[in-house]
């Protein structure tokens, strides 16, 4: 009685700290849409209050003056990128980018696990090493590789640096494509079933929800991240980097309050927008706990 007294005490100071983390985040991005909707002389007057009235102008000044200036290395000249061209880049490099992340660690893991030898074993340990081993300056090597290859500030020289199967989601697809009952291999061999429909037919339907979820979670990240695209491809600024760029800068008719929050908002849309669209099979993925024959 006393262990399940300690559990449950547990238990609900997890919930508790859970349901008030999560209510401050809810409340700092109420109070963030709010800011957008105030002029910046009322933001001045009433911080947290209600706008009165809700205007939207900070949205069109953003529209109209997101802009970040970089330099052409072909001509050395100085030109800007607007928002309109900032999204494109965003949605263009993070939908393809995703993918790859997500799709790489998943094909390496279906042939470790389903062809186990000695490479398979030095592949899936080369992976726990490289996860356990601290790695430090890589940055200065990436962009000496890019450069090299003529792969700098080009969006297939990201795509192939996020197109890599080390790290956490290989040994998640692993764990899936280990749980797969051989039998389903076995009936499919019998009907005549070659490799390549075993891999696409059987075994990555039944890791479906699983690469959705990777994709999902290495879109969020890869929309937030404004440093990579800053560091390898400076002349295809994303709409992350230009919010980073809108807070430093100062740029007069940017420097206010409620205008950066306009932004972020505008950032921060799609993302929410995926969670609540796919929050379900989200959920779903999560609560799997192996596979049923």
């Amino acid at each position: 009685m006393k262990k399940k007294l300690q559990i449950n005490a547990f238990n609900i100071f997890v919930t508790v700290f859970i349901v008030l983390y999560s209510l401050s985040i809810l409340l700092l991005m109420f109070w963030a849409l709010l800011t957008s909707l105030k002029s910046v002389d009322e933001f001045r007057l009433n911080v947290l209050g209600l706008p009165h009235p809700f205007t939207f102008e900070n949205y069109d000044i953003v529209f109209r003056n997101f802009r970040v200036p970089i330099n052409n290395p072909a001509d050395g000249l100085m030109y800007e990128i607007p928002f309109e061209q900032q999204l494109f880049n965003s949605v263009y490099y993070v939908s393809v980018s995703s993918l790859l992340a997500a799709i790489t660690p998943m094909l390496v893991a279906y042939l470790t696990c389903r062809f186990p030898g000695k490479l398979s074993t030095v592949i899936y340990n080369f992976v726990v090493v490289t996860m356990a081993l601290p790695i430090v300056g890589a940055q200065s090597s990436e962009m000496q590789i890019l450069r090299g290859l003529h792969l700098y500030d080009k969006f297939i020289g990201l795509f192939i640096m996020k197109a890599s199967f080390l790290g956490m989601w290989y040994l998640v697809y692993y764990a899936v494509f280990k749980g797969i009952p051989k039998d389903y291999y076995e009936a499919a061999e019998i009907d005549g079933a070659s490799h390549f429909t075993l891999m696409t037919r059987i075994a990555f339907p039944l890791a479906s929800a699983t690469f959705f979820l990777v994709a999902l979670l290495n879109f969020i990240s890869i929309w937030n991240d404004y440093q990579v695209p800053y560091l390898y491809m400076p002349t295809k600024v994303t709409l992350s980097y230009g919010i980073y760029y809108m807070s430093i800068s100062g740029t007069e008719g940017l420097a206010y309050p409620p205008i950066h929050m306009a932004g972020t908002t505008l950032v921060v849309a799609p993302i929410l927008a995926l969670f609540v669209i796919f929050r379900k099979k989200i959920l779903f993925t999560v609560n799997i706990g192996g596979v049923k024959g």
